[in-house]
């Protein structure tokens, strides 16, 4: 990414942190960056376009750490939820403004949008299991909105507690949440049922 570029996506996040996204102008975001009007006109057609890019930015970095891990044998899903959450952790700031939706039409949802475009190239991987008839679209939908919502869940936390802490429960959840498990619910009068959850989860992912 070239300085300028990055100076003009920084600028935009710092900006959230005092004002609402429509109370920002481009001007605003120039005049921040310490670069020109005309190289940012160079490069975005506007400020929607500057945070179009923000979100692209970070699903692209999201995706390439997921497919990299996801081709390495010696990682496992502990470890594969660790290094998500510390990138995350390096850019915090951009990924609550993404995450909290401070930006109309380039929040959470064009985040997992853009996550599972970016991660069915990266990794050309396909779910671990016998199913002919399991529905691919709605997997990766289902399990990319899956994943985003514990970043969410972090960020909506305070990102409490650290990464390495939070990995494990993240991993934790994803483990009991496999297909065929069930969770235990008790009921009033004391007595145990069971439902079947059948979520498929990254864990799956070969």
């Amino acid at each position: 990414m070239n300085r300028s570029r990055k100076a003009y996506l920084e600028a935009l996040v710092e900006l959230l942190r005092t004002k609402s996204y429509s109370k920002i102008t481009a001007s605003d975001i120039i005049r921040r960056s310490g670069y020109g009007r005309t190289g940012f006109y160079r490069q975005f057609s506007d400020k929607n376009a500057l945070a179009a890019a923000l979100v692209k930015e970070h699903t692209a970095m999201y995706a390439r750490i997921l497919a990299n891990d996801l081709r390495d044998s010696q990682c496992n899903m502990e470890d594969m939820v660790r290094h998500i959450l510390e990138h995350v952790m390096q850019h915090r700031a951009e990924y609550h403004a993404i995450l909290s939706s401070q930006i109309p039409g380039h929040g959470f949802d064009e985040f997992c949008v853009c996550a599972l475009v970016d991660f069915r190239i990266m990794a050309n991987a396909r779910p671990n299991c016998s199913d002919a008839e399991l529905d691919y679209d709605l997997f990766y939908y289902a399990t990319t909105r899956q994943f985003a919502d514990y970043l969410r869940y972090w960020d909506a936390h305070g990102y409490e507690p650290a990464a390495p802490q939070m990995a494990k429960r993240i991993a934790g959840v994803i483990d009991h949440l496999s297909p065929g498990d069930a969770l235990r619910f008790e009921n009033s009068d004391g007595a145990e049922s069971r439902g079947d959850v059948g979520l498929i989860s990254f864990a799956e992912l070969s």
